[in-house]
C-alpha cells in the first residue's frame, strides 16, 4: 500500500490564546486497486506528545515499526482514518457505520465564539450551543463577557465555557454560582489541579474533563475519582477512531456525558470527528465541537450547514469527503 504525506501549515483566522496556526500532514493511502483513502495527522501544540518530525517518521515507517505509531497518537489517528476511509469505500459503508452498528444520522454541534457579534451570527446561522474560552483575565471580566453574549443571543442557545485549567479551586468555587446565574450549562476543565473538579460538581453547571482525558487509562482515572459529569474526547489527541468510540461507550456506561471535538483540524480531521460523534451512544452525546472550519484561513472545505443546531452525518461510502481540495 502506497503512503504519501502532504504537509500543511495553515494560519488561524484569529489567534486562540497563543496559537496562530495549525500544522500537520494529510495522509493519502492508495491501495493496489487504485482506491484512495485520506486521513489527517496534526499534533496539537500543548496537548499532543509528539512532534511533526516524529509523526512523519512514524507514518513513513508504519509497516516496519508499528510500535512507533503508538507513541504518536496523531499519526495513528491519521493512518487509521485513511484505512477506515478505504474500507468504507470498498464496502459501500460510511465510516460511522464501521464504528457503530446504528450510528446517528445527525449530530448536535456547538460553535466556538469570541464575542457577542460572533455569537449572534452563529445563532442566526442555526447554532443552538455556544462555547467560549475564558480564564486568562479576571473572573469579573469573564463574567461580563458571558453576560454580553447572553444578552446578544437570549435563550436561543446554551452556553458552555472552557477554562483550560486557569483557575484555582477558590476562584472556581466563586465562579460556579455566577456562571449558573448566567445560564452556563457546562464548564470544561476549570481547575489547575484536575482532581479538584470533583469538589465543583454539585455547585451549578456540569463539569467536563478535557485535557485530563487523552487515553483510556486517563478516562478510568476520571471515572474512579468522580472528577466530572462529562468528558471531552479529542480524536486527534487520543489516536485511533475506534479507541475514541470505545472510550465514549465506557463513559456513557458510567452515565457521563460525551462531547467529541476537533482540535481546529482541516476538513479531513473534521469529517472523521463527525463520523466518530455519530457513533457515540446518542443518549450520552452532548453538542459536539465540530464547527471549527472558520478558524482556519484555508479550511479545505466549508463546515456543513447547521439546521436547528444539528449537522447531517454523511451517508456515502468512507469519509464521504465530497468537494474539497488539499492545501
Amino acid at each position: 500500500m502506497d503512503v504519501r504525506l502532504h504537509p500543511f501549515r495553515l494560519a488561524l483566522s484569529r489567534p486562540i490564546r497563543t496559537q496562530v496556526e495549525r500544522a500537520g500532514f494529510l495522509v493519502q493511502l492508495t491501495g493496489s486497486d487504485g482506491c484512495v483513502g485520506w486521513g489527517e495527522a496534526s499534533p496539537y501544540p500543548g496537548l499532543s506528545p509528539e512532534t511533526l518530525d516524529e509523526v512523519a517518521a512514524a507514518l513513513h515507517g508504519w509497516q516496519d515499526d508499528p510500535a512507533a505509531l503508538q507513541r504518536c497518537p496523531s499519526a495513528l489517528h491519521g493512518l487509521r482514518t485513511a484505512l477506515l476511509d478505504l474500507e468504507g469505500q470498498r464496502s459501500g459503508q460510511p465510516v460511522s457505520q464501521l464504528l457503530a452498528p446504528m450510528p446517528s444520522t445527525a449530530v448536535a454541534v456547538s460553535h466556538l465564539v469570541t464575542d457577542p457579534a460572533v455569537a449572534a451570527a452563529a445563532v442566526a446561522a442555526g447554532a443552538r450551543a455556544l462555547k467560549l474560552k475564558i480564564g486568562e483575565g479576571s473572573l469579573d471580566a469573564d463574567l461580563q463577557r458571558i453576560d454580553a453574549i447572553r444578552l446578544a443571543v437570549g435563550e436561543a442557545a446554551t452556553i458552555r465555557v472552557d477554562v483550560n485549567r486557569q483557575w484555582t479551586l477558590a476562584t472556581a468555587q466563586d465562579a460556579m454560582p455566577e456562571l449558573e446565574s448566567l445560564g452556563v450549562d457546562l464548564v470544561e476543565e476549570p481547575t489547575e489541579n484536575p482532581s479538584d473538579m470533583r469538589v465543583l460538581r454539585c455547585m451549578g453547571p456540569m463539569i467536563a474533563a478535557d485535557e485530563s482525558v487523552q487515553t483510556p487509562s486517563d478516562l478510568q482515572q476520571v471515572l474512579d475519582g468522580g472528577w466530572a459529569d462529562a468528558v471531552v474526547l479529542k480524536p486527534m489527541v487520543i489516536g485511533a477512531p475506534e479507541t475514541v468510540v470505545q472510550m465514549a461507550q465506557t463513559a456513557a456506561s458510567a452515565s457521563l456525558g460525551v462531547l467529541v471535538t476537533t482540535t481546529i483540524d482541516t476538513w479531513v480531521g473534521r469529517r472523521i470527528a463527525l463520523h466518530i460523534a455519530a457513533a457515540v451512544p446518542e443518549d450520552a452525546r452532548l453538542p459536539c465541537g465540530l464547527m471549527t472550519g472558520a478558524w482556519l484561513t484555508h479550511p479545505l472545505a466549508s463546515d456543513p450547514e447547521v439546521i436547528d443546531g444539528e449537522i447531517s452525518v454523511p451517508a456515502g461510502p468512507g469519509l464521504d469527503l465530497g468537494d474539497w481540495r488539499s492545501p
